[in-house]
């Protein structure tokens, strides 16, 4: 095909050239020296190195005169038997056995918590451990949230803050402050649920995520967050979402599981 030279250079050929080039691009305001290409060592954790490996690069750097040598050192751990094993065996014990607290349970909505006959959460209203997203019907602003309650008892404490709100002037968070904006003082639950759109955008197991409540790395925390990001980077609708709702410290409750099996 021709595409390829007919004579290539060698490595001291091509540094040279490196090296001229990262030599000019040195200036006197201090800025560091930028080396044509790096050689990279990755090294796993193990206990049969008797000497560190870095001294052992180290000694030979200087003992044979590397100088062109430019060490770049990358520790990682890699995944361990033992915690390959533990994880298939609690996913296979695990098979089949749901928190009864937390069981995903069918729409029981009547009709005055319903929008035109029909559930306002398309039947997902008793599911648990979800992150949502609620749309407002009059700007078309959008709301991320999580919650591990019930997706519909979680929306009627939404309803008590814009309540509180409209009656003595309590702003709980955003939600609260973006629809009580759009309502009166004869704000109702019917009138709420018809001016506003929810979906589940995903659901995690209670099972895994009650271990992570409380702390720095809750997953279903990070789950919200990483939602809100992505909807960030799409640009497409209004997000109304406050920082602190997106960097603010973990807020559920962990409890013990009543297990049942199917």
């Amino acid at each position: 095909m021709g595409l390829p030279p007919k004579t290539f250079p060698t490595l001291e050929k091509l540094w040279k050239r490196e090296g001229n080039s990262a030599t000019a691009a040195v200036t006197d305001k201090g800025k560091k020296k930028k080396f044509g290409w790096n050689t990279f060592f990755c090294i796993g954790i193990s206990k049969i190195w008797k000497i560190k490996i870095h001294k052992t690069i180290k000694e030979l750097y200087n003992a044979y005169g590397l100088t062109w040598l430019c060490i770049r050192m990358s520790y990682h751990r890699f995944t361990n038997l033992h915690e390959l094993l533990h994880g298939d065996l609690s996913r296979k014990v695990n098979k089949g056995v749901i928190s009864k607290d937390f069981e995903n349970k069918s729409c029981n909505c009547n009709t005055s918590s319903t929008s035109s006959g029909m559930c306002t959460y398309k039947g997902m209203c008793r599911q648990y451990c979800v992150v949502y997203k609620v749309m407002c019907k009059f700007c078309n602003a959008i709301c991320i949230r999580n919650t591990q309650q019930s997706l519909k008892k979680k929306m009627e404490g939404h309803f008590l803050d814009v309540q509180k709100l409209i009656t003595e002037g309590m702003i709980l968070d955003s939600f609260t402050k973006h629809f009580a904006q759009h309502f009166d003082s004869e704000l109702s639950w019917k009138n709420l649920c018809d001016n506003m759109k929810s979906e589940i955008l995903s659901k995690l197991n209670p099972i895994g995520v009650m271990k992570t409540f409380g702390s720095r790395n809750c997953s279903l925390c990070m789950n919200e967050c990483l939602t809100i990001r992505k909807w960030i980077r799409k640009k497409q609708k209004k997000l109304i979402n406050s920082c602190s709702e997106i960097y603010g410290a973990c807020q559920h409750k962990t409890s013990f599981h009543r297990f049942t099996q199917h």
